[in-house]
């Protein structure tokens, strides 16, 4: 149990420091021109989206048994790995100010 203990609080922490990430735009979006702000908060909503299933996904682990450990593992390295390149793609955008509505 101490590597799935040790995997959830690294994961947590991670999420964590993700979260900050996308407040940050949030923020940015908040002060965004009308055109532009559209089009921050309709990302800023997807990531907040991906950081929900993350810790969706997290919070599932408490309750995974060994034989689907690392299905489970697998499932939110996924999450996490998906929500961290999003918010990479959204910070790039933002600071372009190329954040356009679909």
């Amino acid at each position: 149990m101490q590597e799935k203990d040790a995997f959830r609080a690294k994961h947590e922490a991670e999420l964590n420091e993700l979260e900050a990430r996308l407040q940050q735009l949030e923020a940015q979006a908040d002060e965004a021109q009308a055109e532009l702000k559209i089009g921050y908060q309709e990302q800023a909503h997807e990531l907040r989206n991906k950081l929900h299933e993350a810790r969706d996904a997290l919070a599932e682990a408490a309750e995974a048994g060994r034989e689907s450990w690392d299905e489970t593992k697998a499932t939110i390295d996924r999450a996490v790995t998906d929500l961290r390149t999003a918010l990479d793609v959204a910070a790039t955008r933002f600071k372009k100010g190329s954040i356009t509505r679909d």
